[in-house]
């Protein structure tokens, strides 16, 4: 519902709603093979990269994340997770 509303209030953004995990969506934001087709949005960087990951995925969904954005430091990530998220997982307990 938020991603639909979020869509139609700001139109003008592209939004993608997906599985950042998935294989499918890794190999189109790597664009393995050149196999993308010239309008999927994964060919650009990304300015922002929002999401909500389950907590014991979070660093692999940081880490996607940062594929997508601009090489010169210009994207941010903005990830929803709890304020101790880094010191659990550095203990190991995420």
């Amino acid at each position: 519902k938020r991603f639909a509303e979020g869509k139609k209030l700001y139109p003008q953004h592209t939004w993608i709603h997906a599985d950042m995990l998935s294989k499918k969506f890794i190999g189109r934001l790597m664009n393995e093979n050149g196999a993308n087709e010239a309008d999927d949005p994964l060919n650009d960087p990304f300015d922002v990269v929002v999401f909500n990951p389950d907590f014991d995925i979070g660093l692999q969904s940081i880490f996607v994340a940062l594929q997508a954005l601009p090489l010169n430091n210009s994207g941010r990530i903005l990830a929803l997770l709890p304020s101790d998220f880094f010191e659990a997982s550095l203990k190991g307990n995420p």
